[in-house]
């Protein structure tokens, strides 16, 4: 049965979609058997007609809320009608792909994977992003499940299909509202840790702006502490001006160096981190 990788996109990530995240999954990723499919809040025609030229589909969405929220409503709508095995979410504005990921696909089939983020906690998902989608009685809910453990970053999410076609429905238990970033990973670590979850190496999803590894540059590619080449590259950050790398992308030219706002929101990350570990609960 074949695989799917899902993502979404408007005009204002439509290009670094097609000539970034594309190129470099079509570049570095077996794709024999994985279908691609875009979810459409906004894509210009161009955009979208260039994708379907590169064997991608694209699905309209309404766009009613947080698209990083409300895809997974149409996510499990189309896996209703679409039978897959196995669905990769990855975020398709701020990660690059270095080196086949095939095989994952086929690692731990009955479980979510994901990658934890160790220096990020409920805690502090609560002080920078917040809980406001969030209905008055699930923070208790989400509190004894979370306490204590790190959070895993909702940008790259290996599951079985058979679960997040169910997903949005625990999000709608959970929440009132789909408008704050962040919410789809806090929900999304609720579950996996309550369901249970295989925890991948930090090379699948290399969050550059929390990464307490250290990383090289070199002809616009991103290495690890060993000099291997790190598969999933991801960019993160709520605001462009807090990302790690300035001109972030795939091929040459990319990539050329880490902005001062690395070191900054580095050190402002393990402030927090510090500061939510020494106050009690």
């Amino acid at each position: 049965m074949a695989h799917l990788i899902e993502t979404y996109a408007d005009r204002n990530r439509g290009d670094y979609l097609i000539h970034h995240w594309l190129r470099s999954l079509r570049d570095n990723v077996d794709l024999h058997d994985l279908d691609i499919l875009v979810f459409d809040y906004g894509l210009t025609e161009g955009q979208a007609k260039q994708l379907r030229g590169l064997g991608v589909t694209v699905q309209q969405g309404l766009r009613n809320g947080r698209m990083s929220n409300i895809h997974y409503r149409d996510l499990a709508e189309y896996l209703r009608i679409h039978e897959y095995d196995q669905v990769l979410y990855a975020d398709c504005g701020d990660i690059i792909f270095q080196a086949d990921i095939r095989d994952l696909f086929e690692l731990h089939k009955e479980r979510y994977r994901g990658v934890c983020e160790g220096i990020l906690n409920l805690r502090m998902h609560r002080w920078t992003l917040g809980f406001g989608d969030l209905k008055n009685d699930s923070h208790g809910q989400i509190k004894s499940v979370l306490r204590g453990r790190p959070i895993i970053n909702g940008g790259f999410v290996l599951a079985p299909a058979s679960k997040l076609r169910w997903f949005w429905d625990e999000y709608q238990k959970l929440c009132r509202a789909q408008l704050r970033h962040g919410t789809d990973q806090l929900i999304m670590s609720y579950v996996m840790y309550r369901d249970g979850f295989t925890a991948l190496p930090e090379k699948y999803n290399f969050v550059l702006i929390t990464t307490k590894s250290k990383f090289a540059i070199r002809q616009s590619r991103f290495f690890d502490a060993d000099g291997a080449i790190i598969p999933v590259v991801h960019n993160a950050g709520r605001y462009d001006w807090a990302r790690s790398i300035s001109q972030f992308g795939y091929g040459p030219g990319m990539n050329g160096h880490k902005r001062a706002t690395h070191w900054c929101m580095s050190a402002f990350y393990s402030s927090l981190n510090w500061l939510a570990r020494s106050l009690p609960e």
